[in-house]
């Protein structure tokens, strides 16, 4: 026989997979906007903080545009690189770094160092030369080739202000977006986790409710086959003590307490009752009827046999066949009456 799907298997399945459907939607859409709105205001905020740095920097810078760097302004950059999360680096008209917070390894080796004044030296291409503060991904930079996995790392820069339309230097944010610990990775996806535990907590509430709604179908169906092989005094069982409902039970003082599906179950139980009680009547009438055929029958039989053996002498023949016209006439009554309650049932 093939197995089929439990009506509570399938309604599990069907609303799980409905549920994780619209969860999963909806994850990836609030995740898309949120990632792209924190992005962007990741962006607006390296951009602030490096016009910020840039601002301080100038402050201290003498007119000739060199840079010092003095105890005061490098614990000023050490705060911001702290506060910010960022890489933060100075560099200088001659496209110098003269300080930084920790340069990523991969970019530290392919840059150009200047052996007389000891400083990494950036290319052309990735100075700021525009004269326009600008933030953005890597990717959509000149560090592209520069860094590991450019989409992770935001990039912030601001010139340092000048009189005169000559570089003379900016100030230069890295900020690395991939997180680099479990809490870390449990913020950047809190969204999707959120949404993955919402969606267990609704399977649960699934599990219960679909039970509560198919455990009486699946009784009913269960019955219902146990009915159709034979067995009538089977009944379908509710609630924690498995009493067995029907409609002479219901509490008509208290109407509307019950459900559509339990009055089926009632009714379901009192159809069987019937067919059962109708079930037993039918054979206790056989019974009485087979008996009482069986009178008349054997009465006819044995004056038979009785006159072919010379029992019953010739003499005596009209009396005994009266009696059998007797038996006869009930005989045929009887059968008229089981002929009439058969036309009835």
């Amino acid at each position: 026989m093939k197995h089929r799907l439990s009506i509570y298997g399938r309604t599990f399945v069907s609303i799980s997979l409905a549920i994780l459907i619209i969860f999963a939607v909806l994850a990836v859409a609030y995740t898309s906007i949120s990632s792209a709105t924190s992005k962007q205001l990741r962006l607006d905020e390296l951009e602030r903080n490096s016009d910020e740095i840039a601002d301080l920097t100038s402050r201290h810078m003498p007119e000739s545009g060199r840079i010092f760097v003095t105890a005061e302004v490098s614990g000023y950059w050490t705060f911001a690189a702290r506060s910010t999360g960022a890489i933060v680096c100075i560099i200088d008209g001659n496209n110098r770094i003269v300080y930084d917070t920790g340069l990523p390894a991969n970019l530290v080796e392919q840059l150009e160092y200047d052996t007389t004044d000891r400083y990494y030296v950036l290319p052309d291409e990735l100075t700021n030369r525009g004269r326009s503060s600008y933030s953005s991904t890597a990717v959509d930079t000149g560090l592209n080739e520069y860094l590991a996995d450019p989409a992770s790392w935001l990039v912030a820069s601001s010139p340092l202000p000048s009189y005169t339309r000559v570089y003379t230097g900016e100030v230069l944010l890295l900020r690395h977006t991939r997180p680099d610990s479990f809490t870390g990775l449990l913020q950047e996806n809190s969204i999707p986790i959120s949404f993955f535990i919402a969606f267990l907590l609704s399977l649960i509430i699934i599990l219960l409710i679909s039970r509560s709604i198919t455990e009486p179908i699946s009784a009913l169906a269960k019955t219902a086959d146990k009915v159709y092989k034979g067995d009538l005094s089977s009944r379908v069982k509710l609630g924690r003590e498995e009493q067995p409902l029907a409609l002479d039970d219901v509490n008509e003082e208290v109407p509307g307490r019950e459900d559509d599906l339990t009055l089926l179950v009632r009714t379901f139980n009192t159809l069987i009752a019937k067919f059962e009680e109708q079930e037993q009547q039918q054979s206790d009438f056989l019974s009485s009827i087979s008996h009482d055929l069986r009178t008349p029958v054997t009465s006819i039989h044995g004056f038979i046999e009785a006159m072919r053996d010379g029992t019953i002498s010739p003499e005596r023949y009209p009396h005994y066949l009266d009696i059998v016209k007797s038996e006869t006439e009930r005989l045929r009554q009887l059968i008229d009456s089981l002929f009439d309650q058969t036309v009835e049932g």
